[in-house]
């Protein structure tokens, strides 16, 4: 569902740059977070 909304949205001009960034930025906090609190958030 939210599958195509996000591919119409990459098509947009940087726009798919800036989501990778935003995944990458989200992933390394997310891997700091694990690491320095000792487990996984839920």
């Amino acid at each position: 569902m939210t599958g195509k909304f996000q591919k119409r949205n990459a098509e947009r001009k940087g726009f798919r740059k800036e989501y990778e960034l935003e995944q990458k930025l989200i992933k390394e906090i997310v891997d700091e977070i694990q690491v320095s609190g000792g487990g996984s958030i839920e």
